[in-house]
């Protein structure tokens, strides 16, 4: 499950600093990155630059180079020559399509290796119904995409086919148009 919910308030550099390896290192960037994108704290069209992401989070752009180019495979980003790293656009028709594909998929999870729900998975359910409640209240866009995205992550955890895991994790993070 994604960790970020105050995007603005994480120290970065300090959570790089305590990470085991260079494996979870590079994670945390790709994750932290991939988080700020669907987010919309980088909105599509913005520019990244490797030098600026670097100094923020307190490495060389060598290993920050590695989930750039994977968040691009992803087609979150795209490298344009002269131009930069740039976050992906949106096409709204396809999006459309590929949120209908989520849903049937989301379907699948009942069926293929579906895993117990455990009481912690239930606690979390739980958790986001309280939110969503509060959300109805005083809502913001950030609080429901937030709630949207753990509800994601959450629901991944009721199958246990990988493969449908996998599939299902490229589809709620790609940008429609992108690939």
């Amino acid at each position: 499950m994604s960790p970020f919910h105050e995007l603005e308030t994480i120290d970065v550099a300090a959570w790089l600093e305590r990470a085991a390896n260079a494996q979870e290192r590079f994670q945390i960037m790709y994750s932290v990155l991939r988080d700020r994108i669907c987010m919309l704290v980088y909105p599509p069209g913005t520019q990244l630059t490797e030098e600026g992401l670097a100094a923020e989070f307190g490495v060389s752009r060598s290993p920050l180079r590695k989930a750039l180019q994977i968040l691009e495979a992803d087609g979150l980003l795209q490298s344009q020559q002269g131009v930069g790293t740039i976050v992906s656009e949106v096409d709204l028709e396809e999006l459309i399509q590929v949120y209908q594909l989520r849903m049937e998929l989301n379907e699948l999870a009942g069926k293929l290796s579906p895993s117990p729900a455990t009481d912690t998975l239930k606690g979390l359910f739980e958790d986001m119904r309280k939110k969503a409640a509060r959300l109805r209240e005083t809502p913001t866009w950030e609080e429901f995409a937030r709630l949207n995205i753990d509800f994601f992550h959450a629901f991944q955890q009721l199958s246990d086919n990988e493969p449908l895991r996998d599939v299902s994790e490229k589809l709620f993070t790609r940008p429609a148009g992108s690939g």
